[in-house]
């Protein structure tokens, strides 16, 4: 007993040493955390085997063990622990995964392209398209995938519709890669060219961000690929050649058939370090492109047709945008730890472009979007780290509350 017992506690501190200084996930971000955690159940399980046998012999030894108290005692807890957890430990009406794929995939266009990365997205599509056949017709292409060599022989001829690889393996940019293979590899902007080329008329979605940007980070910021840039239409992004945009027509189709609802967004009470957590942003932050593309959509409609008018023409879609990005405010404040910063900003921007009756009168007579536009920047200057020039127009807002600021026009 001793040398099985001394076989599984060197097997214990061995698995916890060695896959501990192994472990390369940020601990910081609570995602990852939570999964470096649910790593320890399976030590866990050796080590709790032999609590009961430790906790035997001990009483044995300091004649306190009766089987027939002991035995109720155990039952006891064991049943009062379920009792106590079973609440909050069900989850048999759990089926966040599996809506969050369905939104994810089932909305997309016949035919379409989809590329993905990250664990939820590709493996609740994969999911749904491996085990229950939905949407066969969507050639999914999760790109982390792409970079090895194999993946082109081995996926690329079964891709629904045919897709152009132009090389042996995704790599961004197009340079050599230092792991799996350093042969032929092509970029994402070399996979797109050759696609859109191929069929113009094919839709290409993105769920996940680019893997790696193209794009020099002094030239954008938030990356990219050369000559393209992406629509926000809910749960995915439209991949669209810079030179032909969405119309506003295709954009509001492509957003009414995308169904966009958070109505399966789980509840806030589960835990960051949580995928349901992890799910829970992601409809957040989709909601939030989403409903700011419709805004700067709205915009680029132009002004009212009338004579010296500052106000744009959309002004019913500005109210859509705004209801959506209210919805999406409520549902971050509830998220703990979700950042609100830039939701505030964009919700105070379009508030500032709504028209108001009278705007030469302000504030005599009330315009209902400049209270509103300031009660946010105000709130977006007391949160945000950006430098003042960063948020030069938002304080000239704030401090002048007695005058009428014009985002419209």
């Amino acid at each position: 007993g001793r040398v099985i017992a001394g076989m599984a506690m060197t097997l214990y501190v061995a698995y916890m040493v060695i896959f501990h200084s192994l472990s390369n996930l940020p601990l910081d971000k609570p995602l990852f955390l939570g999964v470096m955690m649910r790593f320890w159940m399976q030590p866990h399980i050796i080590l709790f085997t032999f609590v009961p046998f430790g906790i035997c012999e001990g009483l044995v030894r300091v004649k306190l063990w009766r089987a027939e108290i002991m035995i109720p005692i155990v039952l006891a807890t064991a049943g009062a622990l379920i009792g106590i957890n079973y609440k909050a430990m069900d989850q048999s009406g759990n089926h966040y995964v599996i809506e969050f794929g369905r939104a994810l995939l089932e909305t997309r266009r016949e035919g379409a392209i989809l590329f993905t990365q990250g664990d939820m997205v590709t493996n609740s599509i994969r999911y749904l398209q491996r085990c229950e056949k939905k949407r066969l017709d969507i050639a999914h292409m999760d790109m982390p995938m792409m970079t090895y060599e194999w993946y082109k022989t081995m996926h690329g001829p079964h891709l629904p519709g045919g897709v152009v690889l132009p090389g042996l393996q995704f790599s961004t940019g197009g340079k050599k890669s230092d792991q799996h293979r350093k042969c032929c590899p092509y970029s994402m902007q070399a996979l797109l060219d050759a696609n859109f080329k191929k069929n113009q008329t094919r839709p290409i979605y993105l769920v996940g961000g680019w893997y790696g940007s193209e794009v020099p980070l002094h030239v954008n910021p938030k990356g990219g690929i050369p000559g393209y840039s992406l629509e926000h239409v809910g749960m995915a992004s439209r991949i669209v050649q810079q030179a032909k945009p969405l119309s506003w027509k295709e954009f509001k189709a492509e957003l009414s058939r995308s169904n966009f609802t958070i109505e399966n967004i789980p509840p806030s009470s589960y835990d960051p370090m949580t995928w349901e957590y992890n799910i829970r942003s992601n409809y957040i932050t989709y909601m939030q492109a989403t409903y700011v593309s419709y805004m700067d959509k709205a915009i680029t409609r132009g002004l009212e047709p009338v004579e010296g008018s500052m106000w744009i023409k959309e002004q019913k879609s500005l109210k859509k945008a705004i209801e959506g990005l209210e919805l999406t405010l409520r549902y971050a404040r509830e998220s703990p730890g979700f950042d609100i910063e830039d939701i505030l900003r964009n919700l105070g921007i379009a508030y500032g472009r709504l028209k108001c009756p009278k705007p030469n009168e302000y504030p005599k007579i009330d315009c209902p979007g400049q209270t509103k536009m300031r009660e946010l920047f105000k709130e977006f200057l007391r949160i945000t780290d950006k430098r003042p020039e960063e948020v030069a127009n938002e304080k000239l807002v704030v401090d002048n509350p007695n005058s009428f600021i014009n985002l419209a026009g």
